[in-house]
């Protein structure tokens, strides 16, 4: 955005030289320095909303191939053995985290304070913005 802020004021101050060094009509020249300034602002506005097109578009493939290729834990290929649990088992799951921090090698502490419940049946996935 800072590079397209500064090409617009190089324009800018472009217009301005060449309208003091020339008879043009100053309704002109203002007309012209208003436009310049608004297609400034309008492709700035397409380049952060491309950006966020672009970066859940990658989200939204990601979370798509963790849908498809995480295993379920009913997998066909473990057994034929059905353990059925107790009477004591409990009948409803739940996972709670209180605080929870995380780290990547030799990287700051990429998550920080998280607190979240999981309720029976949920599936949960943490990523970032980069879907790592």
């Amino acid at each position: 955005m800072l590079t397209m802020n500064v090409l617009v004021a190089i324009i800018a101050i472009i217009l301005v030289v060449l309208a003091t060094h020339s008879s043009s009509n100053v309704g002109n020249v203002g007309a012209g320095l208003v436009t310049l300034i608004t297609l400034g602002s309008t492709l700035t506005t397409i380049v952060v909303a491309y950006t966020g097109l672009e970066t859940s578009l990658g989200a939204i493939s990601r979370l798509k191939s963790f849908g498809e290729e995480t295993e379920q834990e009913d997998c066909k290929g473990e057994g034929s053995a059905v353990v059925v649990p107790g009477k004591a088992w409990p009948m409803e799951g739940r996972v709670q985290m209180h605080r929870v921090e995380a780290s990547y090698d030799d990287v700051g502490k990429v998550l920080k304070g998280l607190s979240l419940v999981i309720e029976a049946g949920e599936k949960v996935a943490i990523c970032g913005r980069t879907g790592r």
